[in-house]
């Protein structure tokens, strides 16, 4: 059953070996079965991935998800001929209620707001933080969608 879903932040090569994705990483591999692995997020453009891999990645029922240069997802793979529960979880998304809509933003933006004051508090601001000071500057906590 798979369970773990994947973030590759930065590898220099994605390949299969004996059913486990193998991530190059520098002078560093890991292998982790594609039998635990339910989803895939890759945010590095620079990353090679091989076609056995994608093959396989559909053989398992595992999603790919791409980022594009702003870190947010642009591209979902899915394999053909199966259940795709996220295609559901998407159709029950579009049908939800503004009312809880609202209610789900403005909870979306007082976590963002606590996890702003965190990393600020704690001086872990990164490259990111360009992102968070964007978002504060264009929403607000008493904005509809």
């Amino acid at each position: 059953m798979s369970y773990r879903q994947i973030y590759i932040r930065k590898a220099e090569k994605l390949s299969l070996r004996h059913h486990s994705l193998i991530i190059k990483k520098e002078s560093e591999e890991i292998a982790i079965p594609l039998e635990d692995i339910a989803s895939l997020l890759l945010e590095d453009h620079q990353t090679v991935i091989t076609a056995a891999l994608l093959a396989a990645l559909s053989d398992y029922y595992i999603t790919l998800i791409i980022c594009d240069e702003k870190h947010l997802p642009i591209t979902q793979t899915l394999p053909m001929n199966m259940h795709y529960k996220q295609l559901k979880v998407f159709y029950d998304q579009l049908g939800v209620k503004k009312p809880f809509n609202s209610q789900l933003w403005n909870r979306l933006i007082h976590y963002k707001e606590k996890q702003h004051m965190f990393l600020k508090y704690n001086e872990l601001l990164s490259e990111r933080a360009d992102f968070i000071n964007y978002f504060f500057e264009k929403y607000n906590i008493d904005d509809v969608i």
